[in-house]
């Protein structure tokens, strides 16, 4: 049965304890894989896994048998599968090199000197643009240095880029898409609700004439950007959602009414949902025009082409030097597990799977652990979700959520670590008061990454009192 632990500290510890359980149930050392996601934790796992190895030792001294069990797993553990994820996709293509188009003898370039390539790629290739004719309109338009920008995004995304790219898109249609997404929230639908459902009598008598005559306004450009969408002109919806936003400038105390509320959360939710695509917020905010949406579709293969040559580039320095950067490692261990008998291979070669700091996993990894657990009872992940805000190596909180939502479906295990060991009562009461308000406001959606706030027990010193009481006694 899949088991997953939720946020909590000493979550690396639990890790080990499950580690230890295994190994006490016969499972071996080769047949586990624990993995993390930097080498330091790595290294911190893997000693903390011969620390409860050898405290099991002590324990069994007066048992021989038992003494020697743990004595032969612990000189195992140099060949355990203890590592980061890139270790373990560097381990399964190199069994595979074959299948998966690679020299075995391959490098893997850290994430320094991978940075430093792309910089010399995206570098090479403006200087080899300048000077084509085709990627005139390109450059006219937008600058060298934000051009630059764009391609170093796209390279570092360089895997999921090319997806994009090779998809057809209909813009217009994507366009309508959105904005009938992100229109249809429940943040927005419920004050539109209530708005369309007030005559101007009662908005007046409810906030006055100033508020009413801007709410009635807001209505109408509302009502035309759903007429807008009706007829498939994303270009409308936005001008007239622009428009709307200009009407939300009201200045100076409003009285207390449903008025103010359904105003405070159109504007509130307006700035959070539709102001990147539609502008209207800020005085210079130009107009959505049908011109730079044209203009959009011109340049966009231009850019596609831009982007291939950076990418080759890229490429080229890596092959150079024989190697694979990070997101090599993870794509290609992808795709190969993708191949039925590798898959089969992998999965049987693995009797449980081990991860640390799930918050940090990418959906690409998460693939990765589902294709080598396959059936169930074999995974065991522990994270913090409301760590996940480093946002540490393109991590994404909402694998995070999905797999607890799919481990819960599937009928396993999933556990809350509330104590911490890091902090005082005091301390967390204190940041609790602050916090708890805040995160948990009231809302009638949430997005996917969103994370509850949730109280922790302490279960460490107070160091408020030892510092007070060594401040007394050295004076």
């Amino acid at each position: 049965m899949a088991v997953t632990a939720g946020a909590g500290s000493g979550k690396t510890y639990t890790l080990v304890a499950r580690y230890a359980t295994l190994l006490a149930e016969g499972i071996s050392p080769r047949q586990i894989a624990a993995i993390t996601f930097t080498k330091k934790a790595a290294l911190e796992m893997r000693s903390k896994v011969r620390d409860a190895l050898i405290e099991l030792q002590t324990q069994a001294k007066g048992d021989s048998e038992e003494l020697q069990k743990w004595s032969d797993l612990a000189a195992k553990m140099d060949s355990a599968r203890i590592g980061t994820i890139h270790s373990l996709c560097t381990e399964i293509l190199r069994a595979f090199p074959a299948e998966a188009g690679i020299d075995p003898r391959f490098e893997v370039v850290d994430e320094g000197v991978s940075k430093a390539y792309q910089h010399q790629a995206v570098e090479d290739t403006l200087k080899s643009l300048v000077a084509m004719d085709q990627f005139l309109p390109l450059l006219k338009n937008i600058s060298l240095s934000t051009l630059k920008d764009i391609l170093q995004t796209l390279l570092e995304k360089r895997f999921d880029s090319v997806e994009v790219f090779q998809t057809n898109i209909d813009n217009q249609k994507r366009l309508v898409q959105e904005f009938q997404n992100r229109l249809s929230k429940p943040d927005f639908q419920e004050p539109i609700r209530e708005l369309k459902s007030m005559s101007e009598v009662a908005l007046l008598a409810d906030g006055g004439e100033n508020l009413a005559g801007v709410l009635l306004q807001v209505r109408r450009l509302w009502m035309d950007a759903e007429a807008a969408l009706e007829g498939g002109d994303p270009v409308a919806c936005a001008t007239a959602l622009h428009d709307l936003r200009r009407c939300l400038t009201l200045s100076g105390k409003m009285r207390d009414c449903d008025s103010k509320e359904i105003y405070a959360a159109l504007k509130t939710n307006f700035d959070l949902y539709l102001n990147p695509l539609t502008g209207g917020k800020e005085k210079s905010d130009g107009y959505p025009l049908v011109e730079t949406e044209n203009l959009f579709e011109q340049l966009l293969p231009l850019l596609r082409e831009a982007f291939d040559a950076v990418h080759k580039s890229y490429q080229n320095l890596l092959e150079n030097d024989q190697a694979l950067d990070f997101d090599d490692l993870e794509y290609r261990a992808q795709q190969l597990l993708k191949i039925p008998k590798i898959r089969e291979y992998w999965q049987g070669e693995l009797q449980a799977l081990l991860v640390d700091e799930f918050q940090d996993t990418n959906r690409r990894q998460q693939e990765i652990v589902r294709a080598l657990t396959g059936s169930q009872g074999k995974l065991f992940m522990v994270g913090d979700p409301r760590q996940s805000i480093y946002r540490f190596r393109k991590a994404d909180v909402t694998v995070f959520r999905s797999e607890e939502a799919r481990i819960k479906k599937e009928q396993g295990h999933v556990i809350d670590l509330k104590r911490t060991y890091r902090a005082h009562a005091p301390l967390l009461d204190a940041t609790g008061n602050l916090l708890a308000g805040v995160i948990n406001a009231e809302r009638t959606s949430a997005p996917d990454y969103y994370i509850p706030y949730t109280p922790m027990v302490a279960d460490g010193p107070i160091l408020i009192k030892v510092t007070t009481h060594l401040t007394s006694n050295l004076s």
